[in-house]
């Protein structure tokens, strides 16, 4: 593949003012709210030149580099930036850098376009939403940026992944580095939890978290890896899509090396999923693989079930060697888990949906509202001051019940999307890789029944990039395009 870098004067071109306005400002922003602190500046300058050095080179290998950093930048919370965080803050830069290089292609966004018609919908909708539950100008700011900013980004994380890859070796390329992130993440989160690395950034815990209640008395570690995200329900979450992902790139490989790294890289996140100690992320990371399993359980593949059953009982063989306590860790939080603490914040977040059923209650505004009104925080499961850990709930609470149903829209277009590229895939490589996500959206599915996960750019940007990464499925040779129904198109 070769790629000639962009000259001077294309390169001026895909400049305008406005977009240079908007990289100043954000790069201006967190150089102010660091101005205590060295090594953030230092980080994001280095950051900041890195992406635009490899942009010179390659859209693609800036896209791949952009979705490949991101999980592994640190949650790190900003209070004088109203709470953005650090990852949020790295990568819509990233995504402007992007900009410079890579104009949106119609004929590549017309493949795209039902999982990113939703997500424009839901910022509209958020957008609309801020001006009828927000007063004043700083609230306003703040609730544009989560409540409209972050579907914006998966929608952005769409339109450029779709746009940048032409076929499915760049797909591969992609995929793969996602999978190496991973392994990263997973090497970080283990080291975390081995010398016991915590660190508190804004309430926010990073590395490990030390848990606020004895699991049992015999059991000397009560701790949970978190990596590098704000809570272990995301890091656990981020495994559910990464696992199958890896375990279809060991399936498939050829060369020996490729195989045992894989096996390993899968085994390495099995474990750091485990030890994250969220009751969620094991269940439907375990009901994921099974869902992979079962996808493969056709003629003739009856040795790549195996495989993947053995893969999941090596990981965890290995895990009760090195930590035998996790057995009892393990039952301690499945056995005294307390349905209410999940059933309260649910049901407090059904009463907001029914008392403010058009705009919601405001972005950021329900845990405030349980703590001032007790109309929400004394249910009939108990007390809670705790978000709806529920996609759709809490959506719903926050933007109204029609931000549930654009969600769910969301989630509509992306499952027939995967269902359709399942449908169209032909090749070994295809086939594995499109039952790997279809698998890793069904868990994801579970997952979200308990956790908010479908409009939280931490975990979306990784899932829509491999999500969409498959749209070389529908095209063959970059010049016959197939619609979203599988009929003939014009040329590219």
């Amino acid at each position: 593949m070769n790629i000639r870098p962009l000259s001077k004067s294309t390169l001026l071109a895909k400049i305008n003012l406005w977009i240079l306005i908007a990289l100043v400002i954000i790069i201006a922003a967190p150089l102010v709210a660091w101005s205590e602190t060295t090594w953030p500046i230092i980080f994001y300058i280095i950051y900041v030149l890195t992406l635009f050095i490899i942009g010179l080179r390659s859209s693609f290998a800036l896209l791949v580099s952009l979705i490949a950093l991101q999980p592994l930048i640190p949650y790190y919370p900003i209070s004088f930036l109203k709470g953005a965080a650090l990852q949020d803050i790295f990568y819509i830069t990233g995504l402007f850098i992007l900009l410079l290089f890579t104009p949106l292609k119609k004929n590549k966004i017309k493949l795209v376009l039902p999982l990113a018609i939703p997500y424009l919908c839901l910022a509209l909708w958020a957008a609309l939403g801020t001006f009828a539950t927000q007063t004043s100008f700083s609230e306003i700011l703040v609730s544009l940026a989560k409540g409209s900013g972050r579907p914006l980004v998966i929608l952005l994380t769409a339109l450029f992944t779709a746009t940048v890859i032409k076929d499915f070796q760049q797909s591969n390329i992609l995929l793969k580095f996602i999978v190496i992130s991973a392994t990263v993440e997973a090497i970080i989160g283990i080291l975390a939890m081995i010398f016991n690395i915590e660190i508190i950034a804004g309430g926010l815990h990073l590395g490990v978290q030390n848990l606020p209640y004895l699991i049992a008395p015999e059991v000397p570690i009560s701790r949970r890896l978190q990596g590098t995200f704000s809570t272990g329900n995301l890091t656990g979450a981020y495994f559910v899509v990464t696992i199958p992902l890896t375990l279809a790139f060991f399936l498939t490989a050829t060369r020996t090396r490729q195989k045992y790294f894989f096996f390993l890289s899968a085994i390495l996140q099995f474990i750091a999923m485990i030890l994250t100690f969220t009751r969620t992320s094991i269940v439907a990371g375990i009901f994921t693989l099974l869902v992979f399993a079962f996808l493969y359980m056709r003629k003739g593949r009856m040795k790549a079930v195996i495989q993947v059953l053995f893969a999941i009982s090596f990981a965890l063989a290995l895990l009760y060697y090195l930590l035998p306590e996790m057995v009892e860790i393990l039952s301690a939080r499945f056995l005294k888990a307390r349905p209410e603490a999940r059933l309260a914040p649910a049901y407090a977040g059904i009463q907001m949906i029914l008392d403010y059923p058009i705009w919601g209650v405001g972005v950021d505004n329900a845990i405030p509202m349980m703590e001032s009104e007790r109309k929400y925080s004394l249910t009939p499961f108990g007390e809670t001051t705790v978000r709806p850990h529920n996609s759709f709930i809490f959506i719903g609470a926050e933007l109204g019940l029609p931000a549930s149903f654009i969600l769910l829209w969301a989630v509509i277009a992306i499952t027939r999307f995967l269902i359709k590229t399942r449908a169209l895939s032909r090749r070994p490589e295809e086939i594995a890789l499109s039952n790997a996500l279809m698998s890793a959206w069904i868990g994801e599915l579970v997952h979200s029944l308990t956790n908010n996960l479908f409009h939280h750019p931490s975990l979306m940007v990784t899932l829509m990039a491999a999500v969409v990464a498959l749209t070389p499925i529908f095209y063959s040779s970059n010049k016959l395009h197939l619609n979203f129904n599988g009929k003939g198109g014009g040329k590219e």
